[in-house]
């Protein structure tokens, strides 16, 4: 690979390291070390000038900004000694030359991306030592010790989600290879440094476990749970559980046999029934089979993404049934439980054992390990065409294993979050039905007598649910179940907006369960606690559609701050970004989102006037501060 400079190293994994043939190279200006990191933040790709003078200034500009910058650069380039051809100019900016032998951030990626391929090739050994050799580039907090609040709020969390994800990989490597004890005290760490993140406890539960130590695995779950109640204001999640439940035990492995087909079995055909009373995209279902049944050079991947009850599961199965003539090997569908509280994960493991099952695999035949049992989906697919649904998927880590080997094949995945990205895959996402839309829905679930009768009560009620098709299906169960409750009587109960979550449950469907599960995961990563009090704040400032002033304004935060949350929750579907700078968060959400903090009691505004930003943003009024038992909300109303 081609070397930058001569024998120079550089390291941003903790603090600015630049070292030339074993010994030190100091960079002591504060502003010359904020230009090198952000030109090898983004090495061997052009950094503009307005983005390095951003970067370096921030508000405190000096009079002529690329003046000064270019003489910083020049400095750069003589201390590092390496000319014009390490720090490139351009006609917008400047970047800098640098590979994985010579930048840390890059040897770092190239580790986890070796590791990945390896672990196509079922070698957990060689995988683990790629992630271990890779963690070992971190040196400690990213960047302590360069001074620019934009670098720190825009450029390290990202990072941070790099390592967070290798270290999850890792621990569950080397906890399968038999090595827990070896990893207990990383996750330790771990933990201590993201106390909310779930996986890293369970984790660290099983691998107490699996080491002996049962009487610390149950201390470690006490100490979890109360953490998680007193900070979230949440019990522990499925993964936490199932490690808790599996204290007593420890992994069974069973014995490979031989390569096996059973015979005689009958083409699968797992899809659920579809639904009679589907309504509506047209669009959607278009795009999605045109994409399923469109040919490629690898699998066909359609992944839905959208807020708990907009009807993803329904999309996915409408379209499903569809196209099942294009699959005649099979149509696989598995439920994996992400939109659930009450019900956990089936581990990949699982899914692909009842798929090969499924398939004609001998139940004798089926591997026992993750990889091994992917690899053998994937050769049992390589020459099928064979569709397979992922219903409520978690996660991109819980779906990769689960996808099939033919470029026959297709898969469409369902999930709340927009998954990260992998090869072929096309993401949609979906939102509410429009009114009309949503008005028809309700006629075909009630019946169009009972809803003709009523016109104008329908239309309040469609209104009131927020055209979410579930809020619709659990008020058509709930008129079904009581034929002498007219269509006004409901709607006079939904116009309670304290009680409008209680009523529309039924059964075991319930909006107040489906939001619960993306709050829930709000708690994943870096941003979890000021994520759930900021959508907590939100739905106490009663406010639809909002800007980052404002909110910066109502949860006393920088502005910037303010922004990374509220992307936080766009990308947890319980708010919706509205390509102009401002956000909107739905009613039903809005509801929920003030019940948890009138439930939880995390709420830190006190009574005091409505926020500036919020009068100067133009569509609101200063009113008096309405006091409340919960501890105060703005009481504005739209002007």
């Amino acid at each position: 690979m081609e070397k930058i400079g001569d024998g120079l190293h550089f390291s941003v994994l903790g603090q600015l390291e630049i070292v030339r043939g074993g010994a030190p190279v100091i960079i002591a200006a504060a502003k010359q070390r904020v230009a090198l990191v952000a030109l090898l933040l983004q090495a061997n790709n052009l950094v503009t000038r307005h983005e390095l003078i951003d970067r370096i200034w921030a508000n405190d500009l000096p009079v002529d900004p690329s003046a000064s910058l270019h003489t910083h650069i020049a400095r750069l380039r003589h201390a590092l000694r390496g000319g014009r051809h390490l720090i490139r100019t351009h006609d917008l900016g400047y970047s800098i030359q640098a590979s994985a032998e010579t930048l840390d951030v890059l040897r770092f990626r190239h580790l986890v991306g070796s590791a990945a391929e390896v672990r196509s090739r079922d070698d957990a050994g060689q995988e683990a030592q790629l992630l271990r050799e890779a963690l070992a580039l971190w040196r400690g907090p990213v960047l302590a010790d360069v001074a620019s609040e934009s670098l720190h709020r825009e450029v390290v969390p990202p990072l941070e989600e790099e390592r967070l994800r290798a270290q999850e990989r890792w621990f569950e490597v080397c906890i399968r290879l038999g090595e827990p004890v070896e990893v207990i005290p990383d996750l330790r760490a771990a933990v201590d440094a993201h106390p909310t993140h779930e996986r890293f406890w369970a984790q660290l539960i099983l691998a107490l476990s699996l080491g002996g130590r049962q009487v610390e695995a149950l201390e470690t779950y006490r100490t979890v749970s109360e953490l998680l109640h007193t900070e979230l204001g949440l019990d522990p999640g499925p993964e936490i559980q199932q490690a808790h439940e599996r204290i007593n035990s420890s992994l069974s492995m069973v014995p490979q046999a031989p390569f096996q087909q059973a015979t005689g079995c009958l083409v699968p055909a797992e899809l659920p029934a579809d639904t009679g009373a589907f309504t509506g995209r047209a669009t959607e279902v278009e795009r999605l089979c045109d994409h399923m049944i469109g040919g490629t050079r690898q699998p066909a991947i359609f992944a839905i993404s959208g807020v708990g009850g907009v009807g993803k599961s329904a999309l996915a199965i409408h379209a499903a049934h569809q196209i099942t003539s294009h699959f005649p090997d099979g149509q696989l569908y598995v439920d994996l439980h992400g939109a659930r509280v009450d019900i956990e994960s089936p581990p990949p493991d699982e899914v692909l054992k009842r798929f090969l099952r499924s398939l004609g695999l001998a139940e004798a035949a089926v591997p026992a390990s993750v990889e091994e049992a992917a690899a053998r989906f994937r050769s049992m697919t390589s020459d099928k065409r064979v569709l397979v649904v992922l219903d409520n998927a978690r996660d991109a880590e819980q779906v990769r294993p689960l996808i099939p080997g033919g470029l026959g094949c297709g898969v469409i995945i369902t999930s709340r979050r927009t998954l990260a990205p992998f090869s072929g895959v096309v993401h949609r996402g979906l939102d509410v039905l429009a009114e009309e839309e949503a008005g028809l829905l309700l006629s075909r679930l009630v019946g169009p007598e009972r809803i003709e009768a009523e016109p104008e009560a329908a239309a309040s009620v469609v209104r009131l649910c927020d055209g979410l098709p579930l809020a619709l299906c659990i008020v058509a169960a709930r008129l079904a179940a009581r034929p002498a409750w007219s269509v006004a009587a409901l709607r006079d109960r939904l116009t309670s907006e304290p009680h409008r979550l209680a009523e529309l449950q039924m059964g075991d469907r319930a909006i107040r369960a489906s939001f619960e599960v993306s709050y829930r995961d709000l708690t994943r990563g870096c941003d979890g606690v000021d994520a759930a009090r900021l959508f907590r704040l939100l739905g106490v400032f009663g406010c639809k559609d909002v800007g980052p002033e404002a909110v910066a304004a109502l949860a006393d935060l920088p502005v910037g701050r303010a922004d990374e949350l509220l992307e936080s929750l766009v990308e947890g579907q319980l708010v919706e970004a509205l390509g102009t700078g401002r956000y909107r968060m739905h009613d039903l959400l809005r509801l929920y989102a003030r019940e948890c903090a009138e439930t939880f009691g995390t709420m830190p505004v006190t009574a005091a006037p409505c926020p500036a930003a919020c009068t100067a943003a133009g569509n609101w009024t200063r009113r008096d501060t309405v006091a409340e038992p919960s501890g105060g909300r703005c009481a504005c109303t739209p002007a």
